[in-house]
């Protein structure tokens, strides 16, 4: 799951509250995140220029994917001024390649060091094996989620910020190894003495409005124009085929903004805090978000 117009909304608006500048604060993400299409505008407001090849990436998406995407993460958080951070198994886009199952090698040298910790769909497949079936060890993927928050926590410094938002149980089908309820992180907050900074649902907010798409297309026109080229005449705003999205009503995420203490809590504890399930594969409501909130 790529950051969307609300997370990186988030992301800017509470570390410019809290740090009062983007420049130079060192901003870690779990997973090598994208941002998606609907965060446009966002950027734009908040200082960054959208090049060709933005704009490009999310033409070349609009009739393959729901959400396309304009960058990584990397990419946009440093043209903002950001010291930039990932850590992803996989390790592209510039990402460290670690296992966030396992604890951190205590070599890594941005351990206690980073400002803002993002977890923006990632800790929901610590712990997979494509998707999770009834044989699975559920002792591994518990262990797993241990050590990706445990980890979430020693990447922060202790007057620093954590920033999740991760699917809402009984949302998304087929997606994840677990599934979180609001109360996990309520409790998990409680339990380690975090300062709750904000805890809420969301839907995802990647549509455009009339305006917006206005906006991309005479953006993209401009940007084409000034390297002397223009769009394929196959090409047309009027006819574009766009993929549609999933059913909005299995779509729901929560948001959670921490202020870390000096110290987690032992696996014990952590695997006895409620609001963390293995990951249903079908969605159980027929609005999920009805479900988490209850």
């Amino acid at each position: 799951m790529g950051i969307d117009r609300t997370g990186l909304l988030t992301i800017l608006s509470t570390v410019a509250s809290h740090y009062g500048r983007f420049q130079g604060v060192h901003l870690c993400e779990l997973g090598n995140q994208r941002i998606t299409k609907g965060a446009l505008t966002v950027l734009t407001e908040w200082g960054y220029s959208p090049d060709l090849h933005d704009l490009l990436s999310i033409l070349q998406g609009l009739s393959t994917t729901p959400s396309p995407t304009i960058a990584p993460g990397k990419k946009i958080f440093e043209r903002l001024g950001f010291i930039h951070t990932s850590l992803d198994i996989n390790g592209r886009d510039g990402a460290v390649e670690v296992d966030l199952s396992r604890p951190l090698n205590t070599s890594l040298r941005v351990l206690g060091m980073c400002d803002v910790v993002t977890n923006f769909g990632t800790t929901e497949h610590v712990g997979e094996s494509d998707y999770v079936e009834a044989d699975v060890d559920l002792l591994d993927i518990w262990s797993s989620q241990y050590e990706a928050f445990r980890n979430l926590h020693r990447l922060a410094r202790r007057d620093g910020l954590i920033i999740n938002m991760v699917p809402a149980a009984g949302c998304w089908p087929r997606h994840g190894a677990v599934e979180y309820e609001p109360r996990f992180f309520e409790a998990l907050a409680n339990a380690t003495g975090y300062e709750i900074m904000n805890l809420s649902l969301h839907r995802p907010s990647y549509y455009w409005t009339t305006d917006e798409t206005s906006f991309f297309w005479d953006l993209l026109q401009k940007l084409l124009a000034r390297e002397s080229l223009q769009l394929p005449a196959s090409v047309d705003p009027e006819d574009m085929f766009i993929m549609p999205h999933m059913n909005k009503a299995q779509q729901g995420n929560i948001l959670s903004v921490f202020r870390p203490s000096s110290a987690f809590i032992d696996k014990s504890t952590f695997l006895r805090l409620p609001g963390l399930h293995q990951k249903s594969k079908e969605p159980r409501v027929q609005n999920c978000l009805t479900r988490a909130s209850g």
